[in-house]
């Protein structure tokens, strides 16, 4: 039986055709785009509107959740796919 690399074995092919300093800069643009729209969603909970006492309306009309909701999904779709898709 003819093994594979242990990226292929494990399902983690995604990075091999990028060089280290590539998937470095990936992860990192990743991560910021997570933590850029982490903060406002924050502000937007329950815990920043009783805590932390932020009294800003969510902009467009919108509620608060839903505001949330379209502030999570590029933090899902893009930074968090990586973990969920191995690439």
């Amino acid at each position: 039986m003819v093994m594979g690399s242990p990226q292929e074995t494990m399902g983690h092919g995604g990075h091999a055709e990028m060089s280290m300093d590539a998937m470095v800069q990936d992860m990192r643009n990743r991560f910021l785009v997570a933590a850029v729209l982490s903060v406002p969603i924050l502000l937007w909970s329950s815990i920043g509107r009783q805590v932390l006492h932020f009294g800003v309306p969510a902009p467009f009309g919108l509620r608060d959740d839903v505001f949330q909701l379209i502030l999570s999904l590029p933090v899902i779709g893009y930074s968090v796919r990586v973990f969920f898709d191995g690439r």
